[in-house]
């Protein structure tokens, strides 16, 4: 009986812990944001006020942008937001729009896969090129891809998963 409930509690433990982590896509997105407009905002004042451009924030902004993208797509995924046409495909029955979003969000999880790959190969080509105002490898933004990738797959993985099951029912039921 002791161990029933040891078990109970480790997986508490282990859904609580994914449960915070589940929550760090939305957590790096908000502080990209912030420094972003804090970035974009503090480049305006000093250019525009003070006559004296902060040369690095141009090259900064666009650094955290790609981040921001990228792990605002995660989010997206995440919660089964992205944009789509679906015009048509409300026109079909239930069984058949449940097919086509497995088969769309398949051919997503392939085009991440891809990203992926690419993701690192950029990063590895531009590894020793560097940023001229900020002095820093363009490489922090190519590996944008290859860090958010693997959780856009893991929460489209689990989209379509879910999509599977329902599918499933509707099948047998």
């Amino acid at each position: 009986m002791k161990t029933g409930m040891m078990g109970e509690k480790k997986q508490s433990r282990v859904r609580r812990c994914l449960q915070i982590l589940d929550y760090i896509p939305e957590l790096v997105l908000g502080i990209t944001v912030m420094v972003m407009t804090i970035a974009i905002f503090a480049q305006v004042i000093f250019r525009y006020i003070f006559n004296s451009p902060i040369y690095w924030a141009d090259e900064f902004a666009v650094l955290i942008f790609a981040w921001m993208i990228f792990t605002g797509t995660v989010v997206a995924i995440k919660y089964n937001e992205q944009i789509s046409v679906d015009t048509f495909v409300r026109l079909l029955p239930p069984k058949v729009q449940t097919g086509l979003a497995i088969l769309t969000n398949i051919a997503i999880f392939f085009v991440i896969v891809l990203l992926f790959i690419k993701g690192i190969n950029l990063t590895e080509k531009t590894i020793g090129l560097k940023y001229p105002a900020m002095e820093i490898t363009r490489g922090f933004l190519y590996i944008s891809l290859p860090v958010t990738t693997p959780l856009m797959a893991f929460y489209l993985a689990r989209t379509i998963i879910g999509d599977i099951r329902r599918f499933a029912k509707r099948q047998s039921g």
